[in-house]
């Protein structure tokens, strides 16, 4: 029963059980996943041309123009720290650090397999095409820690469900590759 006046609540117990207290609203986004799961064996081929090319050392001198695309040398102006600086998840930076230096060792150690190029390209593009489109409009309406969750759900999960248990693969040091690319940018 209310008579227009407001009422005090206070709660002397702030013991919740592991929810939520709050005098007002709590804002919690939810993200919302729809994965895309690749199923043309388009990964599945180039990994198995990739290990028959790691048998037979199979390697070229050339290099595809969508991996120089990624791995060129830019004019970083930012870089890795200044871009997550700016996102706000400066508390990603050791991490973000080891994973992009664990990516790019990689990277440089397959650089010579074609397969493994087109493997890279390709992951590169995906991870760079979610990125854009999933979380660039969102990123002014998320706080640092929803950005890095966000990413982690939207760009790089659906990604591993289509590689499986592939150790070829570095993810996240892919993206913090991008990020220090400046083909990733965790701020508007």
């Amino acid at each position: 029963m209310s008579d227009g006046k407001a009422q005090r609540v206070s709660i002397s117990d702030n013991d919740s059980g592991g929810g939520d207290i709050a005098g007002n609203n709590i804002n919690k986004p939810t993200f919302i996943v729809n994965y895309e799961i690749r199923s043309d064996g388009y990964l599945d081929n180039l990994h198995a041309k990739f290990s028959v090319e790691v048998e037979n050392e199979t390697k070229t001198d050339t290099k595809i123009d969508e991996i120089l695309d990624y791995t060129t040398p830019e004019d970083v102006v930012i870089g890795l720290e200044g871009k997550l600086k700016l996102g706000g998840i400066e508390c990603q930076l050791d991490y973000a650090e080891r994973a992009k230096e664990r990516f790019s060792k990689k990277l440089n150690k397959f650089m010579l397999y074609p397969s493994a190029q087109r493997i890279h390209a390709y992951l590169l593009g995906e991870i760079e095409s979610r990125f854009q489109s999933a979380f660039t409009p969102m990123v002014d309406t998320l706080s640092p820690a929803e950005k890095v969750e966000f990413v982690k759900i939207k760009v790089v999960e659906p990604i591993k469900l289509q590689l499986g248990l592939n150790a070829l693969f570095e993810l996240d040091g892919m993206v913090y590759f991008l990020t220090g690319k400046c083909r990733l940018k965790w701020h508007k």
